[in-house]
Parts: structure tokens; sequence; C-alpha cells
């Protein structure tokens, strides 16, 4: 297969719109973490953090322009129904419920 073909093959296999990155990553795979979101960011894709625990690996993922981020750092998992419960309380106008 040329290499033409396998980037062919690689755009369609890859119909996203977004690629989720779990970030339990050590500070020596910092390289391993950029070229990650350079790679999405070269196909389009934006990328989301999942993991991010300190607000030093907040800061290093919004120096390397990976903006949105999910993980205990912003918030507990929690049960659909609290998630939904606190929306509501947070929606007003005519956003509420």
């Amino acid at each position: 297969m040329t290499s033409a073909a396998l980037v062919n093959e690689l755009r369609q296999a890859l119909p996203l719109s977004q690629f989720e990155l779990l970030y339990q990553i050590q500070v020596n795979d910092a390289a391993i973490v950029r070229t990650i979101i350079g790679m999405a960011d070269n196909l389009g894709l934006k990328v989301i953090a999942e993991g991010v625990e300190t607000e030093q690996q907040r800061d290093f993922l919004e120096r390397n322009g990976c903006h949105a981020h999910q993980g205990y750092l912003f918030a507990r998992p929690v049960p659909i129904e609290e998630f939904q419960n606190s929306l509501s309380r947070l929606c007003v106008g005519d956003y509420g419920p």
C-alpha cells in the first residue's frame, strides 16, 4: 500500500470531529502529548483531555493547544440525575426547564 493510499484510508476511518485524550501521562511523556494534540489539530479534530487533576496539567494542555478538559480538577463524577438537577439550577429565563 502506498503512503497516499494509507493516508486516504486513515481519513475515511476517522470521520471524527473531536478526539478524547486520556491525560494520565507522566511529565517525561510531554512530547507524546504534544504530538497527539498536534496530530489531532492537523486533522481538524478538537481534543478533549480526560483525567485532568491538577492546575499544572490544565496549564500544560492549554499551552499546547488543548482547550477542553474534564476531570477531578473541575468536578467529581456524579449520577446523571444529579448532573441534570445541577444544570436545571443554573438555567435561567427562557433556557430553563
